[in-house]
C-alpha cells in the first residue's frame, strides 16, 4: 500500500517522496547498529575457500583490517582470485549493522549478488539491490532518438529498439536476468537495450534525475526498484552511481536512496571517482529538447505552442552553427575537451544557446523538458563564465552536438562521503602503482577519491602466480627507435610530423601482421585514438580481410560483438580497439560467450594482446585536468594506471595456454624519458622470466 501511494504521487509528476512515507518503509538507524562482525562457524567458513589459499588469505587480511573503527581499507586482489566470494562473506559478516556492496556495472553487481545468494549460512539475511538512475532508459529520450535519427547506419538499431519496447522492455542479457528475477516487472534497463541495439548512442537515452519530474516509463521502473531497496533491508547491492547519489541526497536533507549503512564494500573501486564525477556532471541533450518542443501536446494546455515552436527554431539554428564549425568537422564521433581554442570557436553560438534555453526554462509545460532546460542553461552559463570544465561531441553524420560539463573538483563531496561511513573496503585488481623499487603506491586512488590519509589501511597486494604465465615480447634494442611514436611538438613543420607519423604507422602495421600470423587465437590491439585505428585498418585490411574488426567512433559494443562472432564461427579475429577496451573487458571465452562447457585450455578467444603506445592523453575528465594543473605526476600516473588495466585484458582464467603480450612502445626504453615510463617498466618486471626481444 505504501508503494502504491508513493507511485501514485510520482505518476502525477513529482519526485518528492514524503518523509513520513519513507519512514514507514525505512525505519533504520545506522548510529544504533552494533558494529561487530558476525563471523560464521569455522567449519562453514572453511568451505568457502577450500582449495583457494590465496582467496582465504585475502579474506582474512580484509576481515582483520575492517575490525578497526574508521578504517578505509585498500585491498588489491589480482584477476582470478575470487574477490566476489570474499566480498559476499564480508557482507554477511556485517549484515547486522547495515552494509552496502557497490560495483560499477550491473554485470559485476549481478555476479556479487549471486555469490551472496550462494553462501551456505542458515542465518543469512535477505538482500536487495538498487541500480543507479543512469542504468535505466529514458522513454522520452529513446523515443526522440528513434523519431529523429534518419541515419542509414542506425536503421537496424532503431528497429531493434522498437521491437524491444513492443515486447515490454524484457531482459536480454544474463547480467540483467538476476535483477529481473529478483524484481518482477523490472524493465527499461540500459543493459538490455544495449544488447539488442548495440549501435545506439547510450549517452543520449540514459535516464537522468531531471527526467523523474515527468511521467516516464523508465523513471517509474527506477522508482519501484528504489522503493524496494528501502524496505527495511540490511544488505543492499548497489551500483557506484546509486551509492554516490544516495550521499548527495542525504547531504541535502532528503531521504536518500539506500537504507542506513555503516559499512561499504566497494568493488572495482578504481572506477568510483569517475562515476562520482559523472553524477555531478550535466548534459545538454539538444536532440531530446527538440523532440519535446516539437510535440504540441506538451504545450497546448498551457497555451505555449507558438513559443515552443520559436524556441525550437532557435535551437536548430544553434545546432547547425556548432556542427558547421570548420575545426570541429574532423572531430565528429569523438569527445573533446572544451579548451580555449574550442571555446573561441563556439562561444557565439553558446551565447545564443544560453538565451534559447533560458526562454525554454520559463515555459509552462512538460516538467521534465523544463527541468532539463534549466540544467542545460546552468551548464552553459558556467561554461561561459569559466566555472566549469566540459567536453563536446558531435554525432558522426548529422553533427548533433552534445555537451557534458561538471565541476573542477569533487573533493568536498568525497570528504563528506567518507565522513558518513564508519568503515569501508575499496577492492580492485588495480589499485596501486609501482614505485621505483617495486613497492606499491596508492597515491592515485587517494587523490582521485580524496581519501583521508589518516584513515587509510593499505593491504599488500595479492595476485595468483598464473597471471604472469605469459610470453612478453618487446622490440629489440636496434628496433626501439622505429617504434617511438612521434610527438608533434618535436617537429618544426607539420609536414615533417605527418611523415614521421606515417612511418610509425607502417612500422606498427608490419608488427601487427607478424603477430597475427603467429597467433594461435584472436588478437586484441589496444590503441589510443581513432585516427590511429583508421590508419592501421587501411593497411591491415589486406592482411586479415573480413576478420579485421575495427572499432568505430561510438561503436565499442558493435566491435565487441563482431570479435565474439568471429570466434563463434571458428575464425581468428584481429581487433583494433580503444576506449572501454582498456578497462573492464573480460575476454575469457567462458565469460564473454557464456559457455561454461569450455575448459581453459580450449580458450582461444584472445591469445595475444598488443600495446603499441602507452596511453598518455586519453583521460579528458574535468577533475583530471584540474589534477594536472597542480600535480606533476598526474598524467604519468593516470597513463600508467590505464596501461596496467590494459595488461589485465589478457589473463582472465587459470590454465589458459599460449598467451603472448606485445609491448612495443619504443619510448619505454628511452633514457631521456626514464622518469615518465618508470611505472610502466616496473609493471613489466613480473613478466621478465619469459621476456623475448623481437626484431620485427
Amino acid at each position: 500500500m505504501v508503494e502504491a501511494e508513493v507511485m501514485s504521487r510520482y505518476a502525477v509528476g513529482t519526485n518528492q517522496i514524503a518523509l513520513t512515507v519513507a519512514q514507514v518503509i525505512w525505519a533504520q538507524d545506522a548510529a544504533a547498529c552494533a558494529l561487530e562482525a558476525e563471523d560464521p562457524p569455522a567449519k562453514d567458513k572453511a568451505l568457502l575457500f577450500v582449495g583457494r589459499p590465496e582467496q582465504a588469505t585475502f579474506h582474512g587480511a580484509l576481515a582483520r583490517a575492517l575490525e578497526e573503527p574508521g578504517a578505509l581499507v585498500l585491498a588489491e586482489g589480482g584477476t582470478g582470485l575470487g574477490k566476489g566470494r570474499v566480498i559476499a562473506a564480508l557482507a554477511h559478516a556485517y549484515s547486522g549493522c547495515g552494509v552496502v556492496v557497490a560495483a560499477p556495472t550491473i554485470q559485476i553487481l549481478g555476479q556479487l549478488l549471486g555469490e551472496y545468494e550462494a553462501l551456505p549460512f542458515a542465518d543469512k539475511k535477505p538482500a536487495g539491490f538498487l541500480l543507479g538512475v543512469d542504468q535505466f532508459v529514458c522513454e522520452r529520450a529513446l523515443g526522440a532518438w528513434i523519431d529523429t535519427s534518419n541515419e542509414a547506419e542506425e536503421a537496424a538499431a532503431r528497429a531493434a529498439a522498437r521491437d524491444w519496447i513492443a515486447a515490454g522492455t524484457p531482459s536480454r542479457s544474463r547480467a540483467s536476468g538476476v535483477f529481473h528475477r529478483a524484481s518482477p516487472g523490472l524493465g527499461w534497463l540500459v543493459e538490455d537495450l544495449a544488447r539488442v541495439a548495440p549501435g545506439l548512442p547510450l549517452a543520449e537515452i540514459r535516464l537522468r534525475h531531471a527526467d523523474l519530474e515527468g511521467n516516464d516509463a523508465g523513471g517509474r521502473s527506477y522508482q519501484r526498484v528504489r522503493l524496494r531497496a528501502l524496505a527495511g533491508l540490511r544488505v543492499v547491492f548497489a551500483t557506484h552511481a546509486a551509492l554516490v547519489w544516495d550521499r548527495r541526497m542525504k547531504a541535502k536533507g532528503q531521504v536518500g536512496m539506500l537504507p542506513a549503512h555503516a559499512v561499504a564494500l566497494i568493488d572495482e573501486a578504481h572506477q568510483l571517482a569517475g562515476i562520482a564525477e559523472s553524477a555531478f556532471s550535466s548534459q545538454i541533450a539538444l536532440r531530446t529538447l527538440l523532440h519535446g518542443l516539437d510535440n504540441p501536446d506538451l504545450w497546448r494546455r498551457h497555451g505555449e505552442i507558438l513559443k515552443a515552436r520559436k524556441i525550437a527554431t532557435e535551437l536548430r539554428a544553434v545546432i547547425d552553427e556548432i556542427g558547421s564549425v570548420p575545426m570541429l568537422t574532423p572531430m565528429r564521433g569523438e569527445t573533446v575537451g572544451i579548451g580555449p581554442d574550442v571555446m573561441d570557436a563556439i562561444e557565439a553560438p553558446l551565447k545564443r544557446l544560453r538565451g534559447a534555453l533560458g526562454r525554454l526554462a520559463d515555459l509552462r509545460g512538460d516538467g521534465s523538458i523544463v527541468a532539463a532546460a534549466q540544467e542545460a542553461a546552468r551548464l552553459v552559463r558556467d561554461l561561459l563564465d569559466g566555472r566549469a570544465n566540459a567536453t563536446l561531441s558531435l554525432s558522426r553524420v548529422r553533427a548533433f552536438p552534445s555537451i557534458v560539463g561538471g565541476p573542477r573538483s569533487i573533493r568536498l563531496f568525497f570528504e563528506e562521503f567518507w565522513t558518513s561511513i564508519d568503515r569501508a573496503a575499496l577492492i580492485s585488481a588495480t589499485l596501486y602503482l609501482p614505485r621505483e623499487m617495486g613497492e606499491g603506491s596508492y597515491g592515485l586512488i587517494q587523490t582521485t577519491c580524496h581519501l583521508p590519509r589518516n584513515r587509510i589501511r593499505a593491504l599488500p597486494p595479492i595476485a595468483p602466480a598464473w597471471l604472469y604465465d605469459v610470453d612478453l615480447h618487446t622490440p629489440s634494442v636496434s628496433a626501439r627507435q622505429a617504434f617511438m611514436p612521434p610527438q608533434e611538438s618535436d617537429f618544426a613543420e607539420v609536414a615533417l610530423f605527418d611523415a614521421a607519423l606515417r612511418q610509425w604507422i607502417l612500422q606498427v602495421a608490419s608488427a601487427l601482421q607478424q603477430v597475427y600470423d603467429r597467433a594461435r587465437g584472436g588478437v586484441l590491439v589496444l590503441l589510443t585514438s581513432y585516427e590511429t585505428i583508421d590508419a592501421l585498418a587501411e593497411i591491415l585490411m589486406a592482411v586479415a580481410g573480413t576478420r579485421l574488426v575495427v572499432q568505430r567512433r561510438g561503436g565499442f559494443r558493435v566491435s565487441l560483438g563482431e570479435f565474439l562472432g568471429h570466434y563463434r564461427s571458428g575464425e581468428r579475429a584481429l581487433w583494433l580497439a580503444t576506449g572501454p577496451a582498456w578497462t573492464g573487458l573480460d575476454l575469457s571465452a567462458r565469460s564473454a560467450l557464456d559457455n561454461p562447457v569450455l575448459t581453459p585450455d580450449q580458450d582461444l578467444l584472445c591469445t595475444d594482446l598488443v600495446i603499441p603506445r602507452v596511453p598518455f592523453g586519453t583521460e579528458q575528465s574535468s577533475s583530471h585536468r584540474a589534477r594536472k594543473a597542480v600535480l606533476k605526476n598526474a598524467e604519468r600516473d593516470r597513463a600508467a594506471f590505464q596501461f596496467r588495466q590494459g595488461l589485465g585484458r589478457l589473463m582472465r582464467t587459470e590454465g589458459v595456454l599460449d598467451r603472448h603480450l606485445w609491448v612495443i612502445d619504443g619510448r619505454i626504453w628511452d633514457p631521456k624519458r626514464r622518469w615518465l615510463f618508470m611505472p610502466v617498466k616496473a609493471m613489466m618486471r613480473p613478466y621478465e622470466a619469459r621476456i623475448r626481444e623481437d626484431v620485427f
